[in-house]
This record gives C-alpha cells, structure tokens and sequence, in this order.
C-alpha cells in the first residue's frame, strides 16, 4: 500500500470529500499495484459505473510513491486524433519550444521523473494513447499510467480490472486473468470476455473476484 495517503505533491487531482462506499478490494489492489505492480493499469468498464472516480481515489492514495506528482489528463473532450500528447503537455503545464513531436519532448521530459499519468476515457482515442503510452513506457521507467476506457488498451504488460455494477474482474495482459481470491460471491454468470472468450464473472457482493478463461 502506498506509504502516504494523500500526501500533499505535485499534481491536479480535483478534491473529493464525499464517501466513498463499497469497492475495498478493488482499492486494495490498485493501492498494491500503483506502488509494486504493472506499469499500466486500465480500468475498463461501460459508462456511469464509476470508472473515473475510483481512480482518483487509487490514484489520490498513491501521492506519496510518484514525488513528481499525479496529474489527471481528461480525453472526453478530445474529438481529432493528434491532441493526445499536447493534452498531456498542458496538464503538466509544459512549454514546448523545441523542433521535434509532442510525445519526444515529454519523453526527454519524464525520462528521469516519478510520475503517475490519469489518462482518463481513453476509448475514443486508443490508437494516440496506445502510441503515447508505449513511448513513455520505453522512454521513463519511473512513469506509471492509471487508464479508464470502455476498451482495453491491448498493449503489453497491461493489467486490467474489468468494473461493473457490483463486480470487478482481474485480468493481465496475454487475456489470462489473475489468480483467483477466496470466494465470497453468491452469484456467478458466464458472459464474453473483452478478448471474445467466454469468461466467468463472479459478481461479487463484496470483493475483487476473477475466474479463468473457458476454452
């Protein structure tokens, strides 16, 4: 978990006071993963389920591990394919005078910083995310991303947590999920997976729960 909760830092979280109810596990897990897990977390899910606000909150409690601050880069906005990066330079409130793109000066910028990028509703710009997140991937191993879609990024190393009313669902990159958690859902339904493979959901009353791909 991370070392402290809402440290104050660099950054441009919007305050959130209110309750945060529900969705321990999932906290827990993100919590987990934002300090010694993957590199890029996607939080997937269809509209109004509460995608966005719990990242914040993951994202909120991991201050004290990214020194160079958490900054939320908000794409509903976006409509021409382009803007990704240069909306990613004004969060992070960067002037850019040189010659070269976009994703090359924030490249040379994060290579040596300890940041976590919000990109949040990715799902109608994947194809300028998946090619600004791999070139920051590549270019600063102390950056991490926190992505909400409707889709997968399908990028490698991308860890996934499937959210839905009631339920969340652990995957990995390769389509494989992650290990099951202890059982403690008294419901389970097999619906298509993001990858097209039947998956079991558990739709859990409390918990983070997974189950393996069918074949």
């Amino acid at each position: 978990m991370p070392g402290k909760k809402d440290a104050p830092g660099p950054g441009n979280l919007p305050p959130d006071s209110r309750p945060f109810v529900g969705r321990r596990d999932e906290l827990a897990w993100l919590g987990e993963e934002l300090v010694s897990g993957g590199r890029l977390l996607t939080l997937v899910g269809g509209g109004r389920v509460g995608k966005t606000r719990l990242a914040l909150r993951a994202a909120g409690a991991a201050r004290g591990v990214h020194p160079d601050g958490v900054w939320l880069v908000e794409l509903s906005a976006l409509r021409v394919g382009g803007q990704v990066p240069l909306a990613v330079m004004e969060t992070l409130r960067l002037v850019d005078h040189s010659t070269g793109s976009a994703i090359e000066a924030l490249s040379l910028w994060a290579r040596d910083k300890r940041l976590l990028l919000v990109l949040d509703s990715c799902e109608h710009l994947l194809t300028d995310c998946v090619t600004l997140v791999a070139d920051l991937l590549a270019a600063a191993p102390g950056l991490r991303v926190l992505a909400t879609s409707r889709e997968r990024l399908g990028m490698p190393g991308e860890r996934v947590l499937a959210v839905g009313p009631g339920f969340a669902q652990r995957l990995v990159a390769g389509s494989s999920l992650a290990h099951p958690s202890a059982a403690t859902a008294s419901t389970s339904t097999s619906t298509p997976s993001l990858t097209g493979r039947a998956t079991t959901v558990v739709r859990a009353g409390s918990g983070v729960q997974s189950a393996k791909n069918s074949r």
